[in-house]
């Protein structure tokens, strides 16, 4: 499984899902979201295991170690998910006007996805 790609680009954060198969099992290829609705962004795989555990599918799959597509969180709403490994995944907790509650997506350099998108949430306001 290839890692998603993320973008910053005209006040929006895109990522890009990575992979023939990613693309297939989580019903997209690409989610672009306005900085100005992250409200936050963690990497520390333990509180994403415990944010996102009990999350049920909507419109998704948990294949094997793989999850990707939409989610239900009880207590938190709707969630999008494209990982195989948490360890080198992200979370976005964003702001509650947007659709999705909590996006966790897998990369290639969390450390760098994360002061990336941490410096560019810091400056949309």
């Amino acid at each position: 499984m290839v890692s998603d790609i993320i973008e910053i680009q005209d006040g929006f954060l895109i990522i890009k899902i990575n992979g023939f198969w990613a693309k297939i099992l989580a019903f997209k290829s690409k989610i672009t979201i306005p900085l100005v609705a992250i409200d936050d962004i963690i990497a520390d795989p333990v509180i994403i295991r415990k944010t996102i555990s009990w999350s049920f599918r909507i419109l998704g799959t948990s294949f094997g170690n793989y999850h990707g597509g939409t989610f239900y969180k009880k207590g938190r709403g709707m969630a999008f998910f494209s990982f195989k490994r948490l360890d080198r995944s992200i979370m976005l907790i964003m702001k509650d006007f947007y659709k999705y509650k909590i996006i966790v997506i897998e990369v290639q350099d969390k450390e760098k996805a994360h002061s990336i998108i941490r410096k560019a949430i810091g400056n949309s306001g």
